[in-house]
């Protein structure tokens, strides 16, 4: 499926977006002490876990206010469209409001119409087998809101696809504005050409999807009987992240068209958990029109900080949407008409080894305790049941204790840690994405 992030949409900045803060503690530690004690400090955690939870949206003030925000993009690629819509709020504490209940069409220059379907509020899409964009046709975007009021994009021509020949990397550093200091990890570059006379600019969107792992994600676990029960193992999970660069480029009439060596990103290899087991990449380079590269190169030097997506929202600039009945109405956001040429990296860990770059491991301070039959005079399946079932202690299975002679097959305890060490998938997904290809 397209996902509308691409567009990097900077009116977009307004979707309320929950920060989540994970607080990891040696529970070794805690266990050290009485058992009054150690619920003290599970409770102080689980108050500090909360309080850590942020809520942030970006304000744009009055004068934008409850204004139509239009996030879109259409390309050559075979796969489902989207377009979202929004209206802008007045201040960071207000809740985000989707516009639902539009009817959303694309139009081409030979009468084609494609019908858009809202799947969720605010999120109108396209049947992956119902359209796909051509070069060299114009199309536009058409929406009806439920209030009555009709908006239409400037029509818009898909340029040809250009060519991305490889991508690599190198170890190197990124200033640290903040520390004022340097990052670690890799510089990813891109090498490619452009082959068609009328394409004269192009902007970058890439997908980053990674495989992280905790320490511990047992996957069996005690039953009444005695025995041990399979369970689904959350030792290994899956994030993503989506662009939030403005990266484009102008060919200003060169003859020669050629992408040698332009650096696209950075990845931390130090603060982040990106490169700690498997890291791809996808790239795509967007063909684009001349009018789409003014109007992301104006947002780029508005305000520098557009760059982050948390920027101050420049409402001043135009897109190319408009009201039929009210030009002057300001209409937030873009309607992206491109091509698109894409390519897939995989990094895994083993090469970031061998380039000897520093990798934080962010579950190096999950630590675990015993409990052992001895000690609790309970057999496994009572310390399971009354310490890791029982919610109160917020303890979770970290690996059966087996005992300390390896002939004798018998389990005398059991190690608990913190849900975080334990559980991936409060940090990511279970199931990799569809793509995805391991060693």
């Amino acid at each position: 499926m397209y996902d509308s992030n691409h567009m990097i949409n900077i009116f977009y900045f307004l979707y309320a977006k929950r920060k989540n803060s994970v607080a990891l503690y040696n529970i070794k530690t805690l266990f050290r002490t009485s058992i009054w004690l150690k619920i003290c400090c599970a409770l102080f955690v689980i108050w500090a876990l909360q309080a850590c939870l942020e809520p942030f949206s970006a304000s744009v003030g009055d004068e934008a206010s409850n204004l139509l925000v239009v996030d879109g993009l259409i390309s050559n690629e075979n796969t489902a469209y989207q377009v979202r819509l929004t209206r802008a709020v007045a201040n960071i504490n207000e809740d985000i409001t989707l516009e639902t209940g539009a009817n959303v069409i694309i139009e081409d220059d030979l009468g084609n119409m494609t019908a858009f379907t809202e799947t969720e509020d605010g999120i109108y899409e396209t049947n992956e087998n119902n359209f796909i964009g051509v070069p060299g046709r114009t199309y536009t975007l058409q929406i009806s809101t439920k209030n009555g009021r009709v908006y239409r994009s400037d029509a818009c021509m898909m340029k040809p696809a250009t060519q991305i020949d490889s991508i690599y990397y190198v170890p190197g550093n990124h200033p640290d504005s903040v520390a004022e200091s340097y990052f670690t990890g890799l510089r990813v570059f891109i090498n490619g050409k452009v082959n068609a006379e009328d394409v004269e600019y192009l902007r970058w969107a890439y997908d980053e999807d990674w495989k992280f792992a905790i320490p511990f994600g047992y996957d069996e676990v005690p039953t009444p009987d005695g025995d041990w029960e399979k369970t689904i193992s959350k030792k290994y999970c899956w994030k993503s992240e989506v662009s939030n660069e403005i990266l484009i480029q102008n060919f200003g009439g060169q003859s020669q068209k050629n992408i040698e060596g332009k650096e696209l990103f950075f990845v931390d290899s130090k603060n982040t958990d990106k490169l700690f087991q498997r890291y791809s990449v996808l790239i795509k380079q967007y063909s684009i029109t001349k009018e789409e590269y003014e109007y992301w190169r104006k947002l780029e030097q508005t305000n520098p900080d557009v760059n982050n997506i948390f920027g101050e929202q420049p409402f001043t600039i135009q897109g190319n949407i408009k009201n039929e009945a009210d030009p002057d109405e300001k209409v937030l956001g873009y309607f992206s008409v491109v091509s698109a040429a894409t390519r897939r990296l995989y990094i895994d860990y083993s090469e970031i080894r061998y380039l000897q770059l520093p990798v934080n491991d962010y579950y190096n301070s999950c630590g675990f305790d015993s409990l052992m039959v001895k000690d609790l005079n309970m057999s496994v399946y009572e310390i399971y049941e009354n310490y890791i079932l029982n919610d109160f202690y917020e303890y979770v299975l970290a690996f059966p204790i087996l005992h300390e002679n390896p002939f004798i097959d018998k389990v005398i305890g059991l190690a608990v840690s913190t849900p975080q060490c334990c559980d991936c998938t409060l940090q990511g997904e279970l199931n990799p994405p569809d793509f995805w290809e391991d060693e």
